[in-house]
């Protein structure tokens, strides 16, 4: 197992400039994250990539890890929004549940998913802090569902309904991973298989 990353920013980007130079770096790793492995990857490749000065890196990350920490850290916060809204928003609340879930599963399509999905495949496990937020994400997702379940008056046992979301966690994962990665050219087909496997099993538990 590798070292723990220095978890994320050193400092935030304020200036216009900064943020547009911390992009640059994000997306620099996103890109050779799909080329390469992480063991190939330092900062000076990063920088040069990015079109960005090694001092500029350094002003911002520790290391390669921290990077990798943050980027991983902005993308599911990107989805804990979605699922924030999914609460929040009354118009998506009166939604009957294949409506709702529907429009859900539409809105977890990120811009650029698929290359950060491909980018970080393999990567969760690599370093404790990244596992760890895998970790809270699928208990954020866990809990999401819980509520919906119970809001929806579906069938079976909160037990039930918990191995329910993990079971559609992993596969969602699976999917999109597996669509991510140049390996097939079946992106489309194996997301529709998903959301087939996604509505087959939620038809279970509710009217």
């Amino acid at each position: 197992m590798g070292a723990s990353p220095t978890a994320g920013l050193k400092r935030l980007p304020r200036q216009q400039r900064s943020r547009e130079t911390v992009q640059q770096i994000f997306d620099a790793t996103v890109l050779l994250l799909r080329e390469r492995s992480i063991l190939d990857l330092n900062t000076n490749l990063i920088a040069d990539t990015a079109g960005v000065d090694i001092s500029s890196v350094y002003r911002f990350f520790a290391d390669k890890e921290a990077i990798v920490f943050q980027l991983a850290d902005d993308w599911l916060a990107e989805i804990r929004q979605v699922y924030d809204r999914y609460e929040e928003d009354p118009e998506l609340l009166r939604l009957p549940w294949r409506e709702y879930f529907t429009r859900l599963l539409a809105d977890w399509r990120l811009p650029h998913q698929d290359e950060k999905y491909a980018a970080f495949a393999g990567l969760w496990y690599v370093y404790p802090t990244l596992e760890a937020l895998d970790e809270q994400q699928l208990g954020r997702h866990v809990s999401f569902f819980h509520r919906q379940f119970r809001r929806f008056n579906a069938r079976g046992t909160p037990r039930q309904w918990r191995d329910l979301a993990v079971y559609l966690y992993l596969v969602e994962d699976t999917a999109h991973e597996a669509s991510g990665l140049d390996i097939s050219r079946r992106g489309p087909a194996l997301r529709e298989l998903f959301y087939e496997t996604f509505f087959f099993h939620l038809e279970k538990f509710l009217d």
